[in-house]
């Protein structure tokens, strides 16, 4: 019976792969706005994949091969031929290196995850996760700052560029956990967390990418911190 569930969370992972594909047809047909939201609703899917296996017991070998594909696509080449369209005539042939370069560190932070997930050595996400970084580039797209007008056309490159060093980088991220039960400082992030979903669910076009900027900077100044300053 259980073999026959395997389906339940490789259903999300195709989910995944088909909105990243469905996000390809729609930036070829200039259609990029649908596009943007085409690969948040994957990342969304491929958050829940790994979930449901871990939840339901169902984890698998194949299915972990398998998300890391789907990835590739919805969340790797999706994203670099959306920034793509925006800066190619303003970069040429810059912009097909500046992009690849995206493609190329999701590539390889996926890889250095399945090996250390493979070795049962990690204790977090090293480096950016490739999802993550997904959402960041179409939470910019569909950006609506609040109160104020700013001109993001010129943000594509340095945001591009910044994701990808961070990708491959040593940077560890671990992932926010809710709970009340691990003390006062962990309920209070916890709160915190829970309140910015909340409103990055509510408001995705204005607070998305200031939120998703907030937690990935977080993650590098903690990292400076511990394993620069403190170590000195």
């Amino acid at each position: 019976m259980k073999n026959r569930l395997y389906f339940i969370p490789n259903l999300f992972t195709s989910l995944n792969l088909f909105f990243g594909f469905l996000a390809v047809v729609k930036i070829s047909a200039g259609e990029y706005n649908i596009a943007a939201w085409f690969i948040i609703f994957a990342v969304i899917f491929d958050a829940w994949d790994g979930a449901i296996a871990r939840i339901t017991k169902l984890e698998s070998n194949f299915g972990f091969v398998f998300d890391s594909f789907a990835d590739i696509i919805s969340s790797g080449l999706a994203p670099s031929l959306l920034i793509y369209s925006s800066i190619a005539d303003n970069y040429g042939f810059w912009a097909v290196i500046i992009c690849f370069l995206y493609v190329f560190s999701g590539s390889y932070r996926l890889s250095r995850f399945n090996i250390l997930h493979t070795m049962r050595n990690s204790k977090g996400y090293i480096g950016l996760p490739l999802p993550v970084s997904a959402v960041t580039i179409s939470a910019l797209w569909i950006f609506d700052p609040p109160y104020i007008n700013i001109d993001i056309s010129c943000w594509w490159v340095y945001i591009i560029l910044i994701l990808s060093v961070i990708m491959v980088s040593p940077v560890i991220y671990n992932w926010p956990v809710v709970s009340f039960k691990k003390g006062y400082k962990t309920s209070i992030m916890s709160i915190l967390l829970l309140l910015g979903t909340g409103i990055m669910i509510l408001f995705p076009k204005k607070y998305l990418f200031p939120l998703l900027m907030i937690f990935i900077l977080y993650g590098v100044v903690k990292w400076v911190i511990k394993s620069v300053i403190l170590k000195k």
